[in-house]
């Protein structure tokens, strides 16, 4: 599959990574074509631990273009839980990685302070608010933990409309969970694969680059469809 090619740049600015430059060639695409799928918001962060939660971005802009995404969103308003619910709710493809647990999704403002995503802030969104969503991923620690039957984000989420929404059950580790979310992209994006098909994908390469040791990202909640092909 030929796609457009995409470079990027971002800026560290004291939390959530902003992607400020990313078309090459054929920018009219990205600028100036009608919104067809909707958009694309990806999210990570990078919190006194220092470690790089957005690598994943950075290395997915192919795959993300071939999906046929015209407004891919990122910066300063994604710096807060505020910002973030927002994008939530007007994203039809939304990813994050990011500090979290059962029930919180944190975000990390440019100054240092920080808030988070509750499951009460989704569980007090309207009915339906989520129904443009194809696919929601929490690529944070335990947003399904507790599986179908659990007060937790993924279900949460999934209970306001969202066609799909993936989350790990258990603790995860960062660099397992950045690959995870690339090969993911992927396999949906550049490969043309569905859901399901894009998550055995993810799955079989983090085990390839960590002899085995999958990080937390083979243990997850799915809700909804698996059979959704992203580049339709």
């Amino acid at each position: 599959m030929s796609c457009l090619k995409a470079n990027y740049g971002f800026v560290l600015n004291g939390g959530t990574i902003q992607v400020w430059d990313y078309a090459v060639r054929d920018i009219r695409r990205f600028a100036f074509e009608t919104v067809a799928h909707g958009q694309f918001t990806l999210g990570a962060t990078i919190d006194e631990d220092g470690a790089d939660r957005g690598w994943y971005i950075s290395k997915s802009m192919n795959a993300v273009a071939c999906m046929g995404y015209s407004q891919l969103n990122y910066g300063p308003s994604y710096g807060n839980s505020t910002g973030g619910l927002n994008s939530l709710q007007n994203s039809t493809l939304w990813t994050i990685h990011t500090h979290g647990s059962r029930t919180t999704v944190k975000y990390t403002a440019s100054n240092g302070t920080t808030s988070d995503i509750t499951t009460t802030d989704i569980d007090n969104l309207p009915d339906f608010a989520l129904k443009n969503s194809r696919l929601i991923i929490y690529g944070t620690c335990s947003a399904g933990e507790g599986g179908v039957n659990a007060t937790n984000i993924v279900n949460s989420t999934y209970n306001k409309g969202a066609k799909t929404v993936i989350g790990f059950q258990v603790v995860t580790y960062v660099n397992q969970t950045n690959r995870w979310l690339h090969e993911f992209l992927i396999a949906a994006g550049e490969k043309g694969k569905t859901i399901s098909e894009s998550c055995a994908d993810a799955d079989y390469w983090v085990g390839i680059y960590f002899l085995g040791f999958h990080g937390g990202t083979d243990n997850r909640l799915v809700r909804g469809s698996t059979s959704q092909c992203l580049v339709s």
